[in-house]
């Protein structure tokens, strides 16, 4: 619940749980974007890089491509079939939050031949399975 996308599914599921068929969840700036890549992809990733990567040289594990947070909570909704809203609370907004951030994999795409091959779609599916189980 620490991080932002188990955090919305959490809460989504909570809806869900009580029979709702829509309902809204507080939040931060649901227009930031970010790049989200699944965990089992950063470890192949830094198992790629223990085995090949220069010792020393930087290398961003990163989708390169930029997903709002507001699109997240629309797909948790669709795919747990919640109509989900979201209330910004003050209280969860960082002024100085960087409003836009997306890595570029371009060089461990060149010279280790990684890539995020898991869809955000499947990584949300899979906590909400995970966290269903709970």
């Amino acid at each position: 619940g620490r991080f932002v996308v188990p955090s919305f599914v959490q809460r989504i599921l909570k809806l869900k749980k009580a029979g709702s068929v829509s309902g809204e969840i507080e939040t931060g700036d649901v227009s930031i974007v970010r790049d989200f890549v699944d965990v089992r992809d950063v470890v192949r990733a830094y198992d790629m890089l223990l085995e090949r990567g220069t010792p020393g040289e930087v290398y961003n594990i990163a989708s390169g491509r930029g997903v709002r947070l507001s699109e997240i909570i629309e797909e948790i909704g669709r795919q747990v079939d919640v109509r989900v809203t979201s209330r910004v609370n003050p209280e969860f907004v960082r002024p100085d939050d960087n409003r836009v951030v997306i890595g570029s994999p371009e060089k461990i795409e060149r010279e280790l031949g990684w890539e995020a091959k898991i869809p955000l779609e499947k990584t949300i599916a899979d906590m909400i399975t995970c966290m269903e189980l709970q």
